[in-house]
């Protein structure tokens, strides 16, 4: 196997194995939603293949996957194929509806809020924080100061076009004015990863490193990611629960 062959395979597998960002940042978010599906049934949506549920599902007293890509339900072992606008579920037949970095990817989100809505009086949501990117108040963009509006801001927006992301993200003001109009209300608001977290991760998305050292990368966004998630003022990752209100 040539060099460069095998750095490529030990990329794909530490990204698989480690997540990086996913499963770095996901130590936080497991704390936060534990507490709200232990004994629940609960319905996730837009599982994708590397379910964060899978990690702790036994907490909960039934777990129902679904996603509009048969190929990942098929690797996470089944679920229901289906497209969050419309899914195929009676009234209130949830406890908790879980929908992890998915309204990014959906045009009319309003859609998917109504449904969550529909099924469950309780829902927890994550999606990447708009804040991050345009907030003055985030100490990473006075750092960076105007540099963050030009190329920086420009290069985070084109990788998430290539991770089918319709928009940037959500602020806390998009998610008061989405669940205004829903018959919703936001009871609980966190962010993860800031500061050291958030510089790493501008620097690992737009700088586009030497294969021999993608590997070494890999290994170093974990512990930096895990120790960085955290409650913020602001973050990469805002995590909003939501309560029905009517």
């Amino acid at each position: 196997m040539a060099l460069k062959d095998f750095l490529r395979f030990l990329d794909n597998l530490l990204t698989r194995l480690l997540g990086g960002y996913e499963q770095g940042s996901d130590v936080y978010v497991h704390r936060i939603i534990i507490p709200y599906v232990i004994n629940k049934r609960v319905l996730e949506i837009g599982t994708g293949s590397m379910a964060i549920q899978t990690k702790f599902f036994s907490s909960m007293s039934e777990w129902i996957p679904t996603d509009i890509e048969l190929r990942n339900l098929k690797r996470i072992g089944g679920g229901v194929n289906c497209d969050a606008r419309y899914l195929p579920f009676k009234d209130n037949s949830f406890d908790v509806v879980l929908c992890k970095e998915v309204l990014e990817h959906i045009e009319d989100d309003m859609a998917v809020i109504k449904e969550i809505k529909r099924l469950s009086k309780i829902a927890i949501i994550t999606t990447p924080c708009s804040e991050f990117l345009y907030s003055y108040r985030y100490p990473i963009k006075k750092l960076l100061g105007r540099f963050a509006n030009g190329p920086l801001a420009k290069g985070i927006s084109k990788y998430s076009r290539t991770m089918g992301h319709v928009r940037d993200g959500y602020s806390h003001e998009d998610f008061k004015r989405i669940t205004s109009d829903s018959g919703m209300e936001i009871i609980r608001t966190e962010y993860i990863s800031k500061n050291i977290g958030a510089l790493w991760w501008e620097l690992t998305h737009i700088i586009k490193f030497p294969l021999i050292l993608r590997p070494i990368i890999r290994i170093l966004s974990f512990p930096i990611y895990s120790i960085d998630s955290r409650q913020n003022s602001r973050g990469v990752t805002i995590i909003v629960v939501l309560k029905r209100t009517v």
